[in-house]
């Protein structure tokens, strides 16, 4: 998939940024992609980050599609490891 399929598919409204910068060089397919968004999304649900700017947001998706390189295919299983590995659980 080219960055710019990516954009308009997965980002139409340039939020996200985070996430997109990490996908733009990425050796990811179109499904492993969609597996890493998900679990993104969730992740930042799950931390509370609202802000598509923020530092952490590049973090977290540098995190999943490292975790999703391992094999794990279930976008929330990806997103529990991830928070939990960067130490962000909520509480």
């Amino acid at each position: 998939m080219l960055p710019q399929q990516i954009d308009s598919t997965l980002h139409p409204a340039g939020d996200n940024n985070g996430y997109y910068r990490i996908l733009q060089n990425g050796p990811l397919g179109p499904e492993e992609i969609t597996r890493a968004f998900e679990s993104y999304e969730e992740a930042l649900r799950s931390i509370g980050v609202q802000d598509q700017n923020d530092p952490l947001t590049e973090l977290i998706a540098k995190k999943i599609i490292e975790i999703g390189q391992t094999g794990l295919k279930d976008p929330s299983e990806i997103c529990v490891r991830a928070v939990e590995e960067l130490g962000l659980l909520k509480g």
